[in-house]
């Protein structure tokens, strides 16, 4: 997603808060949430999930769903949900398990995307991200 795209969306989000009145929801809506990721191994179908970096997690956030796509192949590596404490790091290994690390085919590089749910208490979204990186790294 490129950032003119994620500027216009909460852009949007902004003006619509502000237009029914609801000033905190507009400020909510001015926090882009950002996501990063590097893998913590080299080895292909690791289960030892990457380590996260994130930015502007919504307020209230209490779960991440976060989930991995391999573009080239068009394949779902799964995913799982992990337990958020207002920290800017996920660790390491923090998807404990419903998800398969990268394994494209040998002397291939594919392109995997990572999608991030911002989840209150009650399993609302209040956000998503989303990184993108690719595997084996050059």
């Amino acid at each position: 997603m490129s950032s003119r795209y994620t500027t216009n969306v909460v852009a949007a989000n902004v003006v619509a808060a502000l237009l029914i009145g609801n000033a905190s929801q507009a400020l909510a809506a001015s926090s882009v949430f950002t996501a990063s990721f590097k893998w913590c191994t080299k080895d292909p179908q690791s289960t030892v999930s990457p380590v996260f970096s994130l930015s502007g997690a919504p307020k209230g956030t209490t779960v991440l769903s976060i989930h991995m796509f391999d573009h080239n192949a068009s394949y779902n590596h799964g995913g799982g949900d992990v337990p958020y404490k207002g920290k800017a790091t996920i660790p390491c290994g923090a998807i404990k398990s419903g998800w398969i690390g990268p394994f494209p085919p040998a002397n291939q590089v594919h392109t995997y995307e990572f999608s991030i749910k911002a989840l209150d208490s009650k399993g609302n979204t209040l956000g998503t991200a989303s990184a993108t990186r690719e595997f084996p790294e050059k």
